[in-house]
């Protein structure tokens, strides 16, 4: 015989006889907790068996001759030869013995150095996948972090901290973090939408144009308002490019964004900084109102 199959061989001796260890360990001191067959149990006279074998015999308090090696046994004797006994529910808690037993299983393998795997397994379940999705996602649109975070070294290290088998769960390119975002952009904004759309006020509007170092021009656009549940809300709604500074580009954009939340019929107030464009904005938002909705 090789070397590594002896090996072999004696490890699966050692687990056989931690498990024997605990089968026995659980039917000597621990049955009490998980049977309640034992209040109908007397101690046995000194004239009698303990065992029968390796189980354990159980003696009847309500007569001298009744016996059984089982519990199940016990109480299909009290059942037929003490009808006027209402006993109770005796079966084991599976669970509880399951648990006991793993409890000392697992102990005798910890002591060997033979947990290793166990632990991986473990840790590997009860990660939930699309959870640690939708919260990294979360983590950086809510707290505004860079989705390089994931390409971070101390992240990881952060990660494996709270669990070893974390980080093969982690995406490793922010490229990752920008197409989860999008996925789950959609859902977000439709959320938004109905909160809008509840809303126990008029959608009072901030709009404003932004220059990008690359010279793009954005136009931003927040909403505020005191929603369903008497919160006030100030939102950013929409962040789109826009051709110009005119009103009427400006119109050009905030129409769609107006249309998509479904509140362009309740317009409240504008507010904008002091510049002609923005009285050009104003002008063509009432002359749209009003020839579409009549609304002055």
């Amino acid at each position: 015989m090789v070397p590594h199959q002896k090996r072999d061989l004696d490890n699966l001796s050692t687990a056989d006889s931690s498990f024997n260890t605990a089968e026995s360990s659980i039917t000597d001191s621990e049955s009490t907790l998980t049977s309640n067959i034992h209040q109908y149990c007397r101690t046995r006279r000194p004239d009698e068996l303990e065992r029968k074998g390796k189980a354990k015999i159980y003696y009847c308090k309500y007569c001298k001759t009744g016996n059984s090696s089982s519990t199940t046994g016990l109480q299909s004797h009290i059942r037929t030869h003490h009808k006027d006994i209402e006993l109770e529910d005796a079966r084991p808690t599976l669970s509880g013995i399951s648990a006991m037993q793993m409890r000392i299983i697992y102990d005798r393998m910890y002591e060997q150095g033979q947990t290793s795997e166990l632990d991986k397994t473990v840790l590997d379940r009860i990660i939930n996948t699309k959870l640690v999705r939708q919260a990294l996602v979360d983590l950086i649109v809510v707290r505004r972090l860079p989705s390089r975070i994931v390409e971070w070294p101390e992240f990881h290290r952060f990660c494996y901290a709270l669990n070893p088998s974390s980080p093969a769960r982690l995406p490793s390119s922010h490229y990752t973090i920008k197409k989860r975002i999008e996925e789950s952009f959609p859902e977000a904004k439709d959320i938004v939408r109905k909160t809008i759309q509840s809303a126990k006020t008029r959608i009072h509007l901030a709009v404003d144009i932004w220059t990008s170092p690359n010279n793009y021009l954005f136009l931003a656009v927040c909403a505020s308002f005191v929603d369903h549940n008497d919160q006030l809300r100030n939102i950013l709604i929409a962040l789109r490019t826009v051709p110009g500074h005119s009103g009427e580009h400006q119109w050009s954009v905030l129409l769609p964004v107006l249309e998509e939340y479904g509140s362009i019929k309740t317009i409240g107030m504008i507010i904008s900084d002091n510049s002609g464009t923005n009285d050009t904005l104003c002008c063509t938002i009432s002359a749209y109102l009003a020839e579409e909705y009549w609304i002055d």
